[in-house]
């Protein structure tokens, strides 16, 4: 995927509050996906959100920033930029 199916797949603006101060809205593609594998033998489920953007609506993103999608609040844990243009943020509820 490239950046510019963002605009096209969108199905959220999320609103990303850089904990050094400074907001911005973005038109994202929000996926809450469910996933279970096998550990040694011990079943393991997870439940993680993930946030694709266009590289190019972040300004210098670290973990612990937040990001409001549908009044609900999320940190970023984890930035993952493809170099082509998107960035996939890896994300937990805050509570």
């Amino acid at each position: 995927m490239t950046a510019d199916v963002i605009d096209q797949l969108a199905n959220v603006t999320a609103t990303y509050t850089y904990a050094a101060g400074g907001v911005a809205d973005m038109p994202a593609i929000f996926e809450n996906g469910y996933r279970a594998f096998d550990l040694g033998g011990v079943a393991v489920e997870s439940n993680t959100p993930e946030l694709s953007v266009k590289s190019s609506d972040l300004t210098s993103p670290v973990r612990g920033d937040s990001v409001e999608i549908d009044d609900v609040v999320y940190t970023v844990r984890d930035i993952r930029p493809d170099n082509e243009g998107l960035t996939v943020l890896v994300l937990s509820e805050s509570s």
